[in-house]
């Protein structure tokens, strides 16, 4: 699977609030928010680095995670 990997400086010009995600922990918060109750959240590795104002985040979706997940669901019945 391919990483993706924002910095803050690919955001000044894609996200109007991007002022929000200069802090660290805050950014963290967000991520931590959106994973909350996605049925998805354990199929993503998702890194932030870097200091406040220069931080960095990587995401991919982990495609041994995705396949253990489609064999469960193939063998529940669930799918196709």
């Amino acid at each position: 699977m391919e990483k993706k990997s924002f910095s803050a400086r690919d955001a000044q010009n894609r996200l109007p609030d991007q002022r929000k995600y200069k802090r660290k922990a805050h950014t963290l918060e967000q991520i931590h928010l959106a994973q909350r109750g996605n049925a998805v959240q354990d199929l993503l590795d998702i890194r932030l680095e870097g200091a406040d104002g220069e931080l960095v985040l990587t995401y991919q979706v982990n495609a041994e995670k995705l396949a253990l997940a489609e064999r469960r669901r193939r063998l529940s019945g669930d799918g196709a």
